[in-house]
């Protein structure tokens, strides 16, 4: 397949992120929405789309799924304007050389902070869930410490009582009663 703006060769890649085409020659490349959502978090995405506008252009990229001519969109990512051909209908965009790393932007500043905020709560839960169960588990050990004194007491208790019972010839017992 050729390059709808340069006419060189498209060949199809795929990472663990995303699966796109890119024309050898010029850089650009055929990208599908829900990867580039990928690189915001997907409100985020949703509102640079909803926030971009149509602009009057010659430019007739095709859509690679259904081969109807993509619009011509603005976008504003992190106060950066880029130019990209979205089809509205098969949510395919096509990127020039580098306008990737315009929509990545976002990604670095606002998101990041949001993620660290995230990700030091996440550890600080960690951290108060593992104290929670250790002080708990201390307070455990604790009570079963103080029943197993209590036992061990018990059981010393009834060692002398059995003791002096073996030691006498059993009378001790009644004498409350007999006197």
């Amino acid at each position: 397949m050729n390059c709808p703006s340069c006419a060189g060769k498209l060949y199809k890649y795929k990472t663990h992120d995303a699966a796109y085409m890119i024309c050898d020659s010029c850089f650009g490349h055929y990208f599908l929405e829900a990867d580039i959502k990928k690189l915001h978090k997907p409100k985020i995405w949703d509102q640079i789309i909803s926030d971009a506008k149509p602009i009057k252009s010659k430019r007739k990229i095709p859509c690679i799924k259904c081969k109807n001519k993509m619009v011509e969109i603005e976008v504003n990512n992190n106060d950066q304007i880029v130019k990209i051909d979205r089809c509205h209908n098969c949510k395919i965009l096509w990127l020039d050389q580098d306008e990737i790393e315009y929509l990545q932007a976002e990604k670095c500043d606002l998101e990041n902070a949001l993620n660290k905020e995230k990700i030091i709560s996440e550890i600080d839960t960690i951290n108060m869930n593992s104290l929670i169960e250790s002080k708990l588990a201390e307070v455990y050990l604790d009570s079963q410490l103080q029943d197993m004194k209590l036992m061990r007491k018990e059981l010393k208790k009834r060692e002398k009582q059995s003791n002096a019972y073996k030691n006498s010839d059993g009378w001790e017992i009644f004498e409350d009663f007999l006197y």
